[in-house]
């Protein structure tokens, strides 16, 4: 398997994933969490939009979103209980969805080697797009764990097996 085929093989698995954790959480419960343990899943969801666009970023595109969503979902933001001060549920999925449905269209689209090639992303980040890709597939699949465990908090049935 070719090196692109397998991230997109990755890419596809996670996005699957993510969409059976988070295509049933409606408003009210996707504020709700464990407070010793876990985020909400409104909040858990922002955060995979704010990992979705460097996976773009990476493959050479960008993504915009409001800057007051990169304040409320970045690394180390505040988890605010007030849902006014967050998207909709339902406004942070679409996004999510239509930039998994663009970083697969884009991945198809870009030279392989270009995946070997350092991408700077910050001052202390440099790595190759299969670095990075990779990275970020695990973490989303870390926040996919934490997802499942609100899931159950909120009475939700598991998704898998």
């Amino acid at each position: 398997m070719e090196c692109k085929e397998f991230l997109k093989e990755m890419l596809e698995s996670n996005h699957d994933t993510v969409k059976r954790l988070i295509d049933d959480i409606g408003e009210e419960e996707s504020m709700r969490h464990d407070y010793q343990f876990c985020n909400h899943i409104r909040w858990q969801t922002g955060h995979l939009i704010d990992s979705a666009r460097i996976i773009l970023k990476l493959l050479g595109k960008e993504e915009s979103i409001p800057d007051e969503w990169s304040k409320i979902f970045g690394y180390k933001s505040k988890i605010f209980e007030n849902a006014s001060l967050y998207p909709s549920m339902t406004e942070l999925r679409e996004k999510l969805y239509s930039i998994y449905d663009k970083t697969l269209l884009v991945l198809d689209d870009i030279p392989a080697e270009n995946l070997d090639k350092i991408v700077e992303l910050g001052e202390d980040w440099k790595v190759t797009p299969i670095e990075g890709i990779t990275f970020l597939c695990r973490h989303e699949f870390y926040h996919c764990g934490q997802i499942t465990v609100m899931r159950q908090v909120i009475g939700r049935e598991q998704p898998f097996g």
